[in-house]
Formats: C-alpha cells, structure tokens, sequence
C-alpha cells in the first residue's frame, strides 16, 4: 500500500511495489512463485471525519465505497457488511411505512451511533497523526491515542486531514527523477504484462471513460509543473504524454484501465474523472445502431442483431462472410430481437430482408 498523500511527483506506486520484492528480506517469499493475477485499487482511508452524505432520494451509499474502512487494521469488510444491514433496516422501516423514492435521512442519522461510527471513532486520528509527523512518530501517537480512545476520552480530540491528496504533490522542480530497476520478468515485472493478467476486458471502439475537463489545464499543469505524474501514478500504463513535433500531446489509453480510480483522486488539478465504462447492454445497442446506419449492409451480409443477442433458437441460417471467415448466420424473430430495446421498425425491416432472402419467415 502506498498512501496517496505523497508529495514527489516522480513516485510509481508500482514501481516501488516491484522494487520492494526485490529486496533480500522479501525476495524469497517470491522466489520460485509464479505471477497469476493482477489488480490495483485506490482505497478510501480518510475514516470517520471523510465519510462522505451517505444518503440521496432513492438510493444510499454503503460499504468501503463511503469509507468506512478501518485503516489501522487494514481491515473493511466488517463495516461494509455492518453499514449494509443498517440501511437495509431503514430501507425496510421506510417500505413498512409506505414510503418510497425518498431520502433515508435516518440511515445518515444513525450510522455514527452504531457499531460502524463506533469502529470508526476510535482510529480516526490515526492517518492524520501519520500524515503530520512521519510514520515512526507518527504512528506511535497513532497507537497511543488508540488506546486513549479505548478508555474513553482522547489528547487529540478530532484531527483533521491537511488537505485533499491532490494537492499535496510538489512541482516537479523540487524533486530528481527516480530510476527504478528494470524488471526481471520473474520477480518483478512491467506494467503492461500486468495488465493482460487483469481479467479487464474494454472494446478498442468503446467511448472514453476517463474525462479529461481541461485538455489545455492538463497541459500548462500536469505536464510543465509536474511532469506527468499520471503516467506514474497510474498502474494501468493508461496515461502517456507523447512528444511530438508541435509539442507534447496526452494519450489515454483506456482499454488498459483497472478501475482503481487513483486518476480521480490525484490528479494535482483534479482535471480527470473516472466514470463507469460502458456496459454491455449499451454496447450492443450503440453497436447495432451503428452497423444498421451502414449502406454496405445489404441483405445476407451481417445482422447486428443476431450476432449479439441470441434471444431465441434459430430460425434458419443464412452463409455469411465476417471478419474473414465463414460463419452461419442465425436469423431470428423480429420480437425476439425486440427484447433487446433495439428500434422494432428497424429491426423489423432489416431482419425480414435478410430472412427474405434465405427463403425464411421472419
């Protein structure tokens, strides 16, 4: 775990992972071992006093995704699990009342009070107290008021957080390039053959999930006063400033992403927003769109719709020619292919066509 408050704009979290293993009191917990899965994920650890509004008309927030994890014991799940019985209580109260659609405000209100806030009140000074002092400093008075809590009262009452993790990176002039090993491929290894080892799967045609608000911003900013600390923080290889003649442009490779969402919380402007990448009901609704708008479609060539949905058994095949290779090409019913949530008249249209051609009935 590295904690994202770091302030050298040069600093890999990967690549300090990869240089720890090889360190002799470590290295041979690896040695011989063999590289199965990888994954990375920014976790909320800004405690009691970070836990965010929990609750919206119609919905709430639970879990490790509005913080509650016990940072301390490196430990979540309880809360997670804890916090999700709480609101399903309130969620049930407010049914039993008729009520719906509106704001559980006494989800909000109770949290604290239990057994969650309860956890949670008691380590809440430990990360500010770190991030103050150091971790040999501050990690003693971190224990220390633990145990204070453990009785009751605190020395340090409630300690807030200096600032948002953004905000704490240095400009680039302050700090030297750092130069981490080269992998060995046994041991340590590269980003990229990571990734491949992620189980993510993006479409190369697939919108962007990573915005980017200020092109010009990230620019004047993250590139010429911080050195593009997004290739770095990033342990997706996602992000990349590449020189070109008429200057320096930023590339994003989102296909590569892990969703740990460490973009959204250090960019130093907080210029990128990671949102959901697309699903695949969406993907096949905008592909088939777009492959019905295409005039070289013409009948017995390609039928969007069967290709992807597959709603029901087939009604015929007709011989196709895709992506090279000879296929069988089912033709199913306009109202089957309706249940996707594709325009019908269109559908309609098309699939009869095809099916016409093949002698069928669509």
């Amino acid at each position: 775990m590295v904690h994202l408050n770091y302030d050298d704009p040069y600093l890999s979290p990967f690549d300090e992972f990869q240089r720890f293993k090889t360190h002799p009191s470590i290295r041979g917990v690896f040695e011989g071992g063999k590289r199965l899965a990888y994954g990375a994920r920014a976790i909320t650890e800004g405690g009691y006093q970070s836990v965010p509004r929990l609750t919206f008309p119609g919905g709430a927030l639970v879990g490790c995704a509005a913080g509650f994890v016990n940072v301390p014991r490196i430990k979540g799940v309880h809360n997670a699990m804890g916090t999700g019985m709480l609101a399903a209580e309130h969620v049930a109260a407010a049914l039993a009342a008729g009520r719906a659609n509106d704001e559980l405000v006494d989800y909000e209100n109770a949290w604290r009070s239990s057994a969650v806030g309860q956890d949670l009140h008691k380590v809440r000074n430990v990360k500010p107290l770190w991030s103050k002092f150091g971790t040999v400093v501050g990690v003693v008075l971190g224990g220390f008021d633990m145990w204070c809590n453990t009785l009751g009262f605190s020395l340090f009452g409630t300690q807030s957080h200096a600032k948002p993790d953004r905000k704490t990176l240095d400009p680039a002039k302050q700090h030297q390039p750092i130069a981490y090993p080269k992998p060995d491929g046994k041991i340590s290894f590269d980003k990229l053959s990571s990734v491949f080892l992620s189980n993510t799967n993006h479409e190369e045609d697939q919108p962007v999930h990573l915005k980017v608000a200020d092109m010009n911003l990230q620019k004047t900013s993250e590139h010429d006063v911080f050195a593009g600390p997004s290739n770095r923080y990033c342990p997706a290889g996602v992000y990349e400033w590449v020189e070109e003649a008429s200057g320096p442009r930023f590339q994003i490779n989102a296909q590569n992403c892990v969703h740990c969402k460490t973009c959204d919380v250090k960019d130093p402007n907080g210029n990128i927003t990671w949102v959901p990448p697309e699903a695949a009901a969406a993907r096949t609704t905008r592909r088939c769109n777009e492959r019905l708008a295409r005039p070289h479609l013409r009948e017995g060539t390609f039928c969007c719709c069967c290709e992807f949905c597959f709603a029901s058994p087939a009604r015929g095949e007709v011989g196709n020619r895709y992506r090279g290779g000879h296929l069988p090409h089912t033709v199913v019913s306009q109202r089957d292919c309706a249940r996707t949530g594709h325009d019908t008249a269109t559908l309609e249209a098309f699939c009869g066509g095809l099916a016409g051609s093949a002698g069928l009935k669509a």
